[in-house]
């Protein structure tokens, strides 16, 4: 009997195992176009609705927010950014209704509002949402599937998108070039400096301090 049993029990186990295992592996790409999150299934990850096929890319445009502690921060220049909605040029730091994004281009996205391409029936809104553009006639500017009101953030927003542009060339490259054209910093493996999403020299090393940031998990 219970030799019987213990089949069953083996099988019954594997299929669970294999189900958990499926449900892990389970495509998440079109919750990640709007949510600008990593499908761990296809190992490919969304910006704006733009495809990032680097992780580590992906990791260095950070595009959420953390929540922050002024009384733990211990840059002054991020304590007066998290009080104005600003951005901290020393640490590379944007602060937005006391969150900290690690990026200027996670920061300006922030700023934006982010739109389902299903919804947009505007045909020059639906042209500018394959890359970058403003609709005179809606009065909004588009950054991939993120959406601006205010003329002068889409300002903004376009130069970022021609930094991520740069990034993205660089990635089959180099990755680590491609995170630091994000961060304005130099590639440790090719000692190349960035800024703005160009290069600046092969010695330069920008941001070399890091500052603390106090956020709540830490990051």
């Amino acid at each position: 009997m219970v030799r019987a049993i213990l089949p069953i029990c083996c099988t019954t186990l594997v299929i669970a195992l294999s189900q958990v295992a499926s449900a892990a592996d389970d495509c998440t790409c079109a919750r990640a176009r709007t949510a600008h999150a990593w499908c761990s299934a296809c190992k490919v990850g969304y910006v704006a609705g733009v495809r990032v096929e680097s992780e580590e890319l992906f990791d260095a445009i950070h595009p959420h927010g953390h929540e922050v502690f002024i009384e733990r921060t211990r840059c002054a220049s991020c304590r007066e950014a998290i009080k104005s909605n600003g951005f901290c040029t020393a640490c590379h730091v944007g602060y937005l209704n006391e969150q900290a994004y690690f990026s200027r281009l996670a920061y300006i996205l922030a700023q934006g509002e982010t739109v389902d391409a299903d919804d947009v029936t505007c045909p020059t809104c639906r042209q500018a949402q394959a890359s970058t553009g403003w609709c005179a006639t809606c009065a909004v500017g588009w950054f991939g599937n993120v959406r601006y009101r205010d003329r002068e953030k889409f300002a903004e927003a376009s130069c970022q998108h021609a930094v991520m542009m740069a990034a993205l060339k660089a990635a089959p490259r180099c990755e680590f070039c491609a995170a630091a054209i994000i961060t304005d910093e130099r590639c440790y493996k090719c000692r190349i400096a960035y800024q703005n999403g160009k290069p600046v020299g092969s010695h330069r090393v920008l941001n070399s301090t890091p500052a603390t940031h106090a956020t709540r998990n830490g990051s």
